[in-house]
């Protein structure tokens, strides 16, 4: 069966990292305030999605290319 890709995005210092599900640490830089991109990948971006009301981030979207994947907030 498929499984579960599970990791986020946070803080190191003052770097943005994603974490991946293995530990993986990937820093990331901001394209506009929702959309952050890893340097030297031009493939992939991350897109945040927020709540309007609150405007707190409730998962985000790994845009690749012509494929998206859903990650939400636990």
């Amino acid at each position: 069966g498929a499984g579960v890709d599970t990791g986020g995005i946070g803080r190191d210092g003052r770097r943005r990292v994603v974490v991946g599900s293995n530990n993986g640490r990937v820093e990331v830089q901001p394209e506009t305030r929702d959309v952050f991109f890893t340097p030297g990948d031009t493939r992939m971006r991350r897109v945040f999605q927020r709540d309007p009301a609150s405007d707190r981030v409730t998962g985000f979207i790994r845009r690749m290319e012509s494929s998206d994947i859903l990650f939400v907030r636990d």
